[in-house]
């Protein structure tokens, strides 16, 4: 199908805000409105501006997702579970809301290593032949 130049801003525009906010761009494109990946990744290649706003929204994505793990880990409402015997853990809404947060730490590590990715430093002392070594987890 082909599209206008209007037409392709608008899509891009909505493309972009949707990955700022933090879908994939898999899961962008299987909306109804939205062209194919080759498509897309055409637009990329044609366009430096677009090109540039896209990897943008790829780090806005991961400070989102941040922002989902401080919700996920600070959301208590379910912890407690009431029933004939009293109060009880509800453990299985706890691990999931570990497994959603260990999860979505993982991936903003490897959108955003400079970021949220772990870092370890090793310094050897040794006077003025002193070693520094950086490496990532």
């Amino acid at each position: 199908m082909a599209y206008s130049k209007k037409e392709i801003e608008n899509i891009f525009d909505s493309l972009i805000d949707k990955i700022e906010n933090g879908m994939s761009l898999r899961s962008v494109l299987k909306l109804e409105e939205m062209p194919n990946k080759n498509t897309i990744y055409k637009w990329l290649e044609a366009d430096e501006t677009k090109k540039e706003r896209y990897a943008r929204a790829t780090y806005e994505r991961a400070d989102t997702i941040f922002e989902e793990i401080l919700q996920i880990a600070d959301d208590s409402s379910l912890d407690v579970v009431k029933s004939e015997q009293g109060e009880k853990i509800n453990s299985e809404f706890v691990a999931r809301s570990k497994l959603k947060v260990d999860a979505r730490k993982w991936v903003v590590a490897k959108m955003h290593p400079t970021k949220y990715g772990d870092k370890s430093t090793t310094v050897f002392e040794g006077g003025e032949n002193a070693i520094k070594i950086s490496f990532k987890d």
